[in-house]
């Protein structure tokens, strides 16, 4: 029985590195919280970041030696709901382990371009794209924490003012499972 136990271990360590693909819903963690709108107030001639607080969003736990081979945003968007002023507004993503870090410069996931704002309009910003490479190791964690953030510049000769509303954000998490 022994040899058959070490046989069958021996053939799932030959099976080679399996993958896990988590899909976490992140809009689900903030909509009705108030965390999933930016509102941004921006003076003439001024660019200028607004962070939303950092929210906590709950993980399957890592896989212990696992490693994390890509994150992806697979479906995210915004709205841009400007009520006054002309500039542009760009969509920031930042995760990290800890609610201080998810604040930090050094937790940008991802810098989606300015998008153009005049007047009262609501403009729709599509969110997609690789996470930084650099933050792959937080999704190991059973938490992470994120704050998002509305870049707005002022090009006009009005307050740029209104509400970044985040309308989706679903991750996708590709692990590499070591099985010894």
């Amino acid at each position: 029985m022994k040899a058959l136990a070490v046989i069958l271990l021996a053939a799932v360590a030959a099976c080679g590195e399996g993958r896990a693909i988590f899909n976490v819903d992140v809009y689900s963690f903030m909509a009705g919280t108030g965390n999933d709108t930016v509102p941004y107030v921006i003076p003439i001639g001024v660019t200028d970041t607004v962070l939303s607080p950092p929210q906590k969003v709950s993980l399957p736990p890592g896989f212990g030696n696992s490693v994390v081979d890509s994150v992806r945003i697979t479906s995210g968007g915004a709205n841009l709901i400007n009520t006054a002023g002309t500039g542009t507004i760009g969509f920031q993503l930042y995760i990290a382990g800890d609610s201080l870090g998810a604040l930090s410069p050094s937790a940008l996931a991802i810098d989606i371009p300015p998008t153009a704002v005049n007047g009262a309009q609501t403009v729709a910003v599509v969110i997609s794209g690789d996470l930084s490479p650099a933050l792959n190791s937080v999704f190991t964690n059973s938490e992470i924490w994120l704050s998002i953030g509305a870049v707005g510049s002022n090009t006009g000769g009005v307050i740029v003012t209104g509400d970044m509303a985040l309308t989706a954000l679903q991750i996708r998490v590709v692990m590499q499972e070591h099985i010894l």
